[in-house]
């Protein structure tokens, strides 16, 4: 009488995670870019029409202040703020009148960071500038056209940087108790700069 087949033990299932492991994690930390983020900057260098009291005086701190707002939030959130790597700018253009944001989406590669997006791991501003030119014919601002100036480090995989640099002039209106960006003129080009080094000098 022949023995049946020898039983065989049940597979035993593999236990998963979805915590990294150490290298994983010492690896991501690894390709951040160390440089400290340049801070916002926002000055207004001329009003034209009647502007009472001191051109550099707490009225004019008040108006850079306000057309500042919305230009930093969309560079924030359109260049800066997103995790890193990503093809998503969500409200990018909240600060947009709807005729501009319309524009603003058929053009993701030049008024977001959409064509690096996805290729780089992390993005620190060196340079971020917003000078603003107002109107104000009744002692009252009305319009601005605010001249922009961002650079934007990006880190690649394969640890080499990229300058993203934006430059040129968005235009503002008060509307609604608040500004608006209602038209843009941009530039927008990419430089590389080597690889990343102690420091990111």
């Amino acid at each position: 009488m022949s023995a049946g087949p020898k039983p065989t033990a049940a597979p035993t299932a593999k236990r998963r995670t979805d915590k990294p492991s150490a290298e994983a994690s010492d690896r991501s930390r690894a390709q951040r870019l160390s440089r400290k983020p340049a801070a916002p900057r926002t000055r207004v260098t001329r009003v034209a029409g009647r502007w009472p009291g001191d051109k550099v005086g707490p009225r004019t701190r008040r108006l850079a202040a306000q057309t500042g707002r919305p230009v930093q939030s969309w560079l924030t959130r359109g260049f800066i703020a997103p995790d890193y790597p990503t093809r998503h700018f969500g409200g990018a253009f909240r600060s947009f009148t709807p005729d501009a944001r319309r524009d603003a989406r058929r053009q993701p590669g030049l008024t977001t960071n959409a064509v690096l997006g996805p290729s780089v791991v992390d993005a620190v501003p060196v340079r971020r500038l917003v000078l603003v030119s107002a109107l104000a014919p009744a002692g009252r601002a009305v319009g601005a056209t605010a001249d922009v100036s961002l650079v934007l480090r990006g880190l690649r995989r394969s640890g080499r940087r990229t300058d993203l640099r934006l430059d040129g002039q968005v235009f503002l209106t008060h509307v609604g108790g608040r500004w608006r960006i209602f038209g843009y003129d941009l530039q927008r080009s990419l430089r590389p700069t080597g690889r990343a080094t102690k420091g990111d000098r």
